[in-house]
């Protein structure tokens, strides 16, 4: 796990905490994230040597499923342009998720 991956747990684990506002606010997460509207994913994540598998396509249809029978019809994800995040993107847009915006982090731009 890259050192802003750890931080990212901070920020997850504890929002509301200073730290937690102060590292959201520097990967470009000035909005609210959480709302009476919309789920928010927090983590997503398949370990690179689990790649493949389908596991991730077993993940998103999970939380679509669990935010749908919760009365949600809308999910939030944040990702971003890190190349390594590219095939998430992908993923993502493949199962209807649709960027709505992007802002400029201190590490990265939050799509």
């Amino acid at each position: 796990m890259t050192p802003i991956e750890r931080l990212s747990f901070i920020a997850i684990k504890h929002p509301a905490s200073a730290a937690g506002r102060l590292l959201m606010h520097l990967a470009g997460l000035k909005d609210k994230v959480a709302s009476d509207e919309a789920v928010w994913v927090a983590w997503f994540c398949v370990d690179p040597k689990a790649r493949g598998r389908g596991i991730g396509q077993a993940l998103i249809a999970y939380t679509v499923s669990l935010a749908r029978n919760a009365g949600f019809n809308r999910i939030r994800l944040y990702t971003s342009t890190y190349p390594s995040e590219a095939a998430a993107q992908r993923l993502y847009e493949g199962n209807g998720f649709k960027e709505i915006g992007r802002k400029k982090g201190m590490f990265a731009t939050t799509i």
